[in-house]
């Protein structure tokens, strides 16, 4: 029996040496050899990708044990698609991060159709950049001046329900009064302008500045495309002359709305990992994405490719995606009934 006893005790002893080594690898451990995956919310080509491309070309060699970076698109419903994705079925063990479109922290408080995810549960490992969107419209349309948003119609091209170039044009008609008419049905903002120039559409009713002054700079330069009204909370220093949406606000309730669904964009590139990876590990992303965003190969890369970075830290998109959901519920509710589609 005390034979028997010493055969049935080594598999356990063997176990519990498994468990303590497991316990006792470091991050750099865990990582060596291991393949880390960016998923993006968009398709290929679009201003998320490009960030999330400008990411894995530098992030690697900040985490510990330089793991090898991938990217993956799964675009769809304004980055729900990937959001899920990344909320309920990703690895949780720090191998996945993913770079969504700004509005996935709203889209829960909104109501928006088909969300399984609570944003506060994300583990938020950074933010890429702070930036405005515009109201912009192609050289043809009979819409050309900011007023003329507001008596008529101007056809705009939308990438889903819960993208953002459907529920920025939903709630400047609701909250301002302009009279957007949104053409659904293309698969990212991407086919949305090529739809403009090919005269489908008139125009975008929400799109990231940044994205349009680096994929359409030679159109804008030669006037073919004019921006009408910019959203955020502040003017961009680069549009000095176009007005902002905030500014237009006829009273405070409606300044409320505006300024929570625009908060989204001081959190314009927001980069998450599931929720539960290990504290260590996430400690480790986020150290990283701090230190690469002040390297100078990363900065300079950043400038060839003309992309506004400004990062910010993942606590701070944590903050900021606390405080959203501190908004009072009356403001929620208004912003909810204009931007959602299944509203009633």
């Amino acid at each position: 029996m005390l034979g028997l006893g010493r055969w049935v005790g080594l598999p356990l002893l063997g176990l519990l040496a498994a468990t303590n080594m497991a316990a006792a690898e470091t991050v750099a451990e865990f990582y060596a050899g291991k393949t880390f995956t960016i998923v993006v919310g968009s398709d290929v080509g679009g201003g998320y990708d490009t960030n999330a491309r400008l990411l894995s070309r530098h992030i690697g060699k900040f985490i510990p044990g330089n793991p090898t970076v991938i990217v993956q698109n799964r675009p769809g419903a304004g980055s729900i698609t990937a959001a899920n994705y990344i909320y309920n079925t990703a690895p949780k063990d720090g191998t996945v991060i993913g770079m969504v479109q700004r509005g996935i922290p709203l889209f829960k408080l909104t109501g928006q159709p088909g969300v399984q995810y609570d944003p506060e549960k994300y583990t938020w490992v950074g933010n890429m950049s702070a930036e405005p969107s515009v109201v912009m419209v192609w050289h043809t349309s009979q819409v050309q001046k900011t007023e003329d948003l507001f008596t008529q119609e101007l056809v705009v091209g939308g990438s889903g329900s819960g993208a953002e170039n459907e529920t920025g044009p939903r709630l400047l008609n609701a909250i301002l009064g302009t009279k957007f008419k949104i053409v659904s049905g293309y698969k990212s903002q991407t086919e949305a302008l090529l739809a403009m120039e090919r005269g489908e559409i008139a125009g975008i009713g929400s799109m990231s500045w940044p994205t349009l002054k680096i994929n359409k700079a030679a159109e804008y330069k030669a006037g073919k495309i004019k921006v009408l009204m910019q959203n955020g909370l502040k003017r961009d220093p680069e549009l000095p002359n176009v007005p902002l949406s905030l500014e237009l606000a006829k009273n405070n309730a409606d300044k409320q709305a505006l300024e929570f669904y625009f908060t989204q964009n001081t959190i314009a590139r927001p980069i998450m990992a599931p929720p539960g990876v290990p504290a260590d590990r996430v400690a480790a992303l986020r150290a990283a994405f701090l230190a690469m965003a002040k390297d100078k190969d990363f900065k300079d890369d950043a400038a060839k490719i003309g992309l506004d970075s400004d990062p910010t830290s993942g606590e701070d998109v944590q903050r900021i995606v606390e405080q959203l959901v501190k908004t009072p519920p009356d403001v929620v509710k208004r912003v909810s009934d204009a931007t959602n589609p299944n509203s009633k």
